[in-house]
């Protein structure tokens, strides 16, 4: 819950008071929740559909192609053919939009498309490499010796902003009173 003001039951922040607004808007979100999952599987279900259904045409293109050869007298080029019959399978039964909703696009681990899992054997699945974060070994930390060219230190930055607030007193800290319990 995200809100200025979370009406906690007591002071220790362990549940929130129990409100028909709150109530209402929590059983909304599942709801939302609930619908978005049922489209998700759906969604997946039909591309299993459709992705067997593509095997199963995989399989004839073979033969397919032998009997319209037979019936040419062998004058048919059953290469260019097949892929006619594959690119033709592929576009009926979704493509690739069949293949990113099984996540066999290879964008990620098998089922996990655009996902990463560290195990202790590596990383599978594609990350891009960003310089400067993490401390491990082989990464390039900053060092802390000299700032970049160009960029003020933060000494600087900080003297920076306290020019022209000459005089200007700092924010004082309100402490909120504290609910009292009902006993």
């Amino acid at each position: 819950m995200a809100s200025v003001w979370v009406p906690f039951t007591s002071e220790s922040k362990e549940a929130i008071a129990d409100y028909d607004e709150i109530r209402k808007d929590i059983t909304l979100a599942l709801r939302e929740c609930g619908r978005r999952l049922g489209l998700f599987l759906r969604r997946r279900e039909r591309a299993q559909g459709e992705y067997r259904r593509r095997n199963i045409f995989e399989l004839y293109i073979e033969e397919v192609a032998e009997a319209c050869n037979r019936l040419k007298g062998g004058k048919l080029r059953t290469e260019k053919l097949k892929a006619q019959l594959q690119k033709i399978a592929n576009s009926r039964t979704g493509g690739m939009k069949t293949d990113e909703a099984l996540g066999k696009t290879g964008g990620g681990p098998e089922g996990l498309p655009h996902s990463i899992i560290v195990t202790p054997e590596g990383i599978e699945g594609e990350a891009a490499v960003v310089e400067g974060v993490g401390a491990g070994p082989g990464s390039a930390a900053p060092s802390d010796e000299a700032p970049k060219a160009g960029l003020p230190s933060d000494k600087q930055a900080a003297g920076k902003r306290d020019k022209g607030k000459t005089g200007a007193k700092p924010a004082k800290s309100v402490r909120m009173p504290a609910r009292r319990r009902r006993k």
